[in-house]
């Protein structure tokens, strides 16, 4: 959710091809933009984890896996509201064009097993991922990356 109130006080000024910021023409507050925005912003990403695994056997009964992969993620839907200062200030929708489409992340994690009975194994996992996002307003843009931990319990078979 979000619930901005923005007063904008500085308007930028422009080289003559409009391709870099020069400086700033400071405005008095009471002639001063006022920008609000209230809304629920929502993304929607489809990701794929994409994991190797090298498996350390410990002994007949115990292993330890190493995990190391790539997230693959595609921005499906965008929607919301969003302040725009640097250009045209105003209070625009979200799109998906005000994203980048389609990320990459890593992932990386331990993985402990012991042997239940015949195929059968039972373990814990800890993950690491991380998949960096970009964002785009006006004529800046904001990278932020998506972290996470996670703890995982597994079963398997193994074949």
């Amino acid at each position: 959710p979000i619930n901005i109130n923005y007063l904008l006080t500085e308007v930028p000024f422009w080289d003559n091809k409009r391709t870099q910021i020069e400086g700033y023409l400071t405005k008095d507050s009471s002639d001063a933009l006022r920008l609000n925005a209230t809304s629920t912003n929502y993304t929607t990403y489809v990701t794929v984890p994409l994991r190797f695994y090298y498996t350390i056997p410990l002994n007949s009964k115990n292993e330890i896996q190493i995990a190391t992969g790539a997230n693959l993620s595609y921005l499906a839907a965008a929607k919301g509201k969003s302040l725009v200062i640097n250009n045209q200030p105003g209070v625009e929708s979200l799109d998906k064009n005000m994203y980048r489409k389609f990320n990459t992340g890593f992932i990386s994690g331990l993985q402990y097993n012991t042997k239940l009975k015949d195929s059968w194994w039972i373990g814990i996992e800890s993950l690491w991922q991380t998949n960096p996002m970009k964002y785009k307003t006006g004529d800046g843009s904001i990278k932020n990356k998506m972290q996470g931990y996670s703890f995982n319990a597994v079963i398997k078979y193994k074949i």
